[in-house]
């Protein structure tokens, strides 16, 4: 197994005090840092490998450097964003930094581009700082709404897209999933986007009229733009999404190996809670626990009772997905995707699980 410290190792390992059970996390660790950690000893097995779509760095240039007037411009063409994961925020944040080189290549394939970026940058003798001022002076008055899932997303959006566009509202923090954002954006988006009154002089497209701009994955579900577009709804009250496909995910081929190997490590260390994140990566530790038929369904006959391993989701879409796919219902599905959200569902099940 590569060593915690390697910063190429898949694996990585929090120390923290003992405590009655293991976390086994199964995501990559956030940079700089990561609210997981203060689960109990958690380790980390990256289960997903992103690569940024070669088309996605051009169509988001022109978008976010094109004048206000430029009916290519962020401002002519959407009243706001959704930014349902990391990877999208860091795909738009590594478009807006490539800015500073001209847009000569300093959009990495890396899941943050910051260390080609950075590179690049340096090459060209530019920064964040030495952008073009109107290019910097647009950005920042553009004033749509960025709504996101979940408190990490938020936070990423703070720290990538805040210093470009500081302007723009940012909402959905306490959102635990693209059902529930997509409610609090029908509720909210026309107060954002109001329309101009009547003696407005502003010859841009109304705002109310704008659609919002939603960076994807290849796979992605569609309960975010269904719900919006929901033909239900008064027409007045629908919100126009266009989606753009900005990177493609995929399971990681060491993550079953690294998995295994980590259960083999922990097997004397008491119960431990393996936590998703994702439906990727679900048939692979399923097969990894041995709980899995030949056809992928979970056999209840094969998950022993003194392995002591639980499974924990960070929210309903990821225990959805093993319980439609694999017929499988994990222990645990955190009320809030976060780490206060699923130390809690733990511990109170443990609490059941210590009375019984």
């Amino acid at each position: 197994m590569p060593s915690p410290q390697s910063p190429n190792s898949g694996l990585t390992t929090t120390s923290a005090p003992q405590k009655p059970y293991r976390t086994l996390l199964l995501k990559t660790r956030s940079a700089p840092t990561d609210a997981y950690t203060l689960l109990p000893t958690p380790t980390y097995i990256p289960v997903l490998t992103h690569t940024l779509l070669p088309s996605a760095p051009s169509t988001l240039r022109t978008l976010l450097s094109s004048p206000p007037t430029s009916p290519t411009s962020l401002h002519a063409r959407y009243s706001g964003l959704i930014l349902t994961s990391q990877r999208a925020v860091e795909a738009l944040g590594a478009a807006l930094t490539s800015l500073g080189d001209g847009g000569s290549g300093g959009v990495s394939d890396s899941p943050s581009g910051q260390e080609d970026g950075e590179a690049s940058g340096k090459a060209h003798g530019k920064a964040h700082g030495q952008v073009d001022g109107d290019v910097k002076r647009s950005l920042a008055q553009w004033q749509g709404a960025i709504f996101v899932v979940g408190p990490a997303t938020a936070r990423a959006v703070r720290t990538l897209l805040s210093p470009w566009l500081p302007s723009a509202q940012i909402s959905g923090e306490n959102a635990g999933n693209g059902g529930a954002l997509a409610q609090l954006i029908l509720e909210s988006y026309h107060s954002h986007n109001p329309t101009p009154g009547q003696g407005s002089q502003d010859s841009r497209p109304q705002r109310s009229n704008l659609p919002l701009l939603f960076l994807v994955g290849e796979t992605r579900r569609d309960i975010i733009p269904r719900t919006l577009q929901d033909p239900t709804l008064p027409s007045h009250e629908r919100v126009g999404v266009e989606e753009m496909v900005v990177y493609e995910t995929r399971e990681r081929d060491e993550f079953a190996g690294e998995f295994e190997a980590e259960l083999q490590r922990t097997e004397g260390e008491g119960v431990r809670w393996v936590v998703v994140f994702s439906p990727t990566g679900c048939e692979a530790m399923l097969r990894v626990l041995g709980w899995s038929e030949d056809g992928g369904r979970f056999d209840e006959g094969r998950r022993g009772v003194g392995q002591r391993v639980y499974v924990a989701s960070i929210g309903p879409t990821t225990r959805e997905f093993l319980r439609e796919r694999f017929g499988f219902e994990v222990d645990v599905c955190a009320e809030k995707p976060s780490p206060d959200g699923v130390r809690r569902g733990i511990e109170e099940f443990m609490v059941g699980l210590q009375g019984g």
